[in-house]
């Protein structure tokens, strides 16, 4: 049976692609009936076309059978309507979209709906729009030059908006799911007391946007307000601003691609990500952060990190420059892990740098050649602010992994000689460890001169305590020999016996004073580090 109130819109071959309200009707009947959608397929569009709506007339349009309405949910079109209502409309569990349509009033209010999508495209002029009290909808805007648009007390919103011109955006009290603004040109956005999944404004342009400025709690309370994801990408303001208080503010990530001009103030984000190869008058101002990137990153003029917490996370530098970078205090050493691939932290400027800790260096992900420049940067760095410890510490770190790294500028004995150094003194910067491996030669070699001297006298260790009462000074000279000492030696002071070192001794005696003479002077080596 056909509907009496809608005609049917088919293409050519028949085939239904939607309804028409029929001008023809009488109105006082449509508005009367509760059951003015029956028998018709709710999947398709459903137009009302060139018609002017007063709050009544609007209203009877989506007003329906209690049992339908939580199970059907029609898709109400409005094309090139005039609209002469000045409170606010509501409905519930409708898809609507307003097409190229006009406001008497110069404004147009939603209240009070739920279960919904909004949509309003084609140049279509409202004026000022306000979305209030309302609860799980979806809100998409796309083609309109407005004066304003407010959100208030609106929970479970998902908020689209698409080539907007000129207007200023108010939220309040709301919570969305998403929230997202693309190739648009704003006079101001400004959030107060709402929170969100994800926050993205892509290729949006304008004035000064304060985002997060006013979030206000009664006396006495502690609320924090939660954004999940924020991406600000290629965006041009003459200044953005998100800035939080008291650090009431938590955000689970923010991307930022080529925009500039923006402040980061007290918020508590656990991952920034900026991104472009030209950024300017870029202010991170007293932030926690606890993971931190920088890609394809590169600065063109003030971009500052002032007064801010960092770690229990991790540094990215993927192709990034951070020449021009200004950090008080400096933020290398606080992250627990540093990826390093591609890029430079020469120019970085700070007023000191603490040390980035050598186990989170050789951590790092990536290959021995990363960690190599990252090393020789941080050394250039130290050199650079006269702070000669740390950068003996780098220049270790550096030799470590040039020793480690395959098919690289280095011969096999060069190799060698820098593993010896690494174990030897940890580059000059361990004197400790040739200090343990000389008092090791020592134990090993006095172990063979007893096990020789009790194969000759038959004493198991009593031959060899005299031998170290006798010749202590041998264990410390590093050019005394056996030989030089063996032919006045008596064993135990006895005219009888004589000690003639076994060749394999004399051989070890030999490696020792070699080893041990090395191991002095790397030991000599190192513990002149500070005074390099």
């Amino acid at each position: 049976m056909a509907n009496r109130f809608f005609k049917r819109i088919e293409d050519e071959f028949g085939a239904l692609l939607g309804y028409e309200y029929d001008n023809s009707v009488n109105w006082n009947i449509f508005v009367l009936l509760d059951d003015k959608y029956v028998n018709l397929d709710l999947s398709k569009p459903i137009f009302f076309t060139a018609i002017e709506f007063d709050k009544s007339k609007f209203g009877a349009i989506f007003r329906r059978k209690e049992d339908t309405q939580a199970v059907e949910k029609p898709n109400i079109i409005f094309n090139d309507c005039r609209f002469r209502i000045q409170e606010a409309v509501s409905f519930k569990n409708f898809m609507v979209e307003f097409r190229n349509c006009k406001s008497s009033t110069n404004n147009f209010s939603f209240g009070n709906c739920s279960d919904s999508t909004i949509q309003i495209t084609n140049q279509t002029s409202f004026g000022s729009i306000l979305i209030k009290d309302c609860t799980d909808i979806e809100l998409h805007l796309k083609g309109l030059s407005l004066r304003g648009l407010k959100l208030r007390n609106v929970k479970k919103i998902d908020f689209k908006a698409e080539k907007l011109t000129e207007p200023g955006i108010m939220v309040s009290e709301c919570v969305f799911k998403d929230f997202s603004i693309y190739s648009s040109k704003i006079k101001n956005l400004q959030f107060e007391n709402s929170e969100a999944g994800f926050l993205t404004l892509s290729a949006v342009s304008g004035g000064e946007l304060s985002l997060f400025g006013k979030h206000k709690v009664r006396l006495g309370e502690k609320r924090v307000f939660e954004y999940g994801y924020l991406n600000i990408l290629s965006c041009n303001f003459s200044n953005l601003h998100l800035n939080g208080t008291d650090e009431d503010l938590l955000i689970k990530s923010i991307e930022i691609k080529d925009t500039s001009n923006f402040t980061l103030a007290s918020l508590e984000i656990n991952s920034l990500t900026i991104i472009g190869t030209s950024l300017s008058n870029v202010l991170v101002f007293s932030c926690i952060i606890r993971n931190l990137r920088f890609l394809y990153f590169k600065v063109k003029e003030n971009v500052d990190f002032n007064l801010g917490e960092y770690g229990e996370g991790g540094l990215i530098l993927d192709n990034a420059i951070l020449e021009g970078v200004e950090t008080n205090p400096s933020f290398l050493h606080h992250f627990k892990s540093i990826e390093f691939k591609n890029s430079s932290i020469m120019g970085l400027v700070a007023p000191s740098f603490k040390l980035v800790e050598p186990e989170t260096i050789r951590r790092m992900r990536g290959d021995f050649e990363d960690k190599i420049d990252f090393c020789r940067e941080m050394n250039a760095l130290m050199i650079g602010q006269n702070n000669k410890h740390y950068a003996t510490i780098y220049r270790a770190l550096e030799l470590e992994f040039r020793a480690k790294v395959k098919d690289s500028s280095l011969n096999w004995f060069d190799k060698v000689v820098l593993n010896l150094n690494y174990w030897s003194n940890a580059h000059g910067t361990m004197p400790q460890k040739a200090f343990f491996w000389i008092l090791f030669l020592i134990v090993l070699m006095f172990g063979i001169i007893n096990l020789d001297l009790a194969l000759q006298t038959g004493l198991a260790y009593e031959a060899g305590l005299d031998f170290l009462h006798q010749n202590y000074s041998y264990f410390i000279k590093p050019f005394t020999f056996l030989s030089d000492i063996e032919e006045g030696y008596r064993p135990l002071n006895s005219e009888n016996m004589n000690a003639k070192f076994h060749p394999v001794t004399k051989g070890f005696d030999f490696l020792f004073k070699i080893l041990y003479a090395y191991l002095l002077y790397q030991f000599v080596a190192a513990f002149r580090k500070f005074n390099k």
